[in-house]
């Protein structure tokens, strides 16, 4: 049963931080996978009412323990039994974008607080 192994390239080998040897199994994967977004993760690629999955989420580099943003595009494959057989897709580090989100929301929130509590219009 393939099913409880995954492949990826040169290219996701280096967003995800492992080498050839990293153990591509279930138990890597859940290990590469954040805590807080392993389950929404799983849930989207486990659910046999969509045969795609966008989603983003975290995982934590093996080589460097570092916490990256992944873009993920999937396509799935069920049996007629509604189990999964094959995922396909793409794996994108969008780990700058989010931190851009994340300083702009910021610099929103600073700016909004900074209206709020001036007497006069600026």
């Amino acid at each position: 049963d393939n099913t409880d192994f995954f492949e990826t390239s040169a290219i996701g080998d280096k967003i995800l931080g492992i080498d050839t040897s990293y153990k591509r199994d279930i138990e890597g994967w859940v290990n590469l996978v954040h805590p807080d977004d392993f389950h929404n993760v799983q849930g989207l690629l486990d659910n046999p009412n969509s045969n795609y999955a966008n989603l983003e989420f975290r995982v934590i580099r093996p080589k460097d323990k570092k916490t990256v943003w992944i873009s993920g595009y999937a396509k799935k494959e069920f049996n007629k039994k509604g189990e999964r057989t094959k995922i396909t897709g793409t794996l994108q580090d969008v780990s700058d974008r989010k931190l851009a989100d994340e300083q702009l929301k910021s610099a929103k929130d600073s700016l909004k607080n900074t209206i709020n509590l001036s007497p006069t219009i600026i």
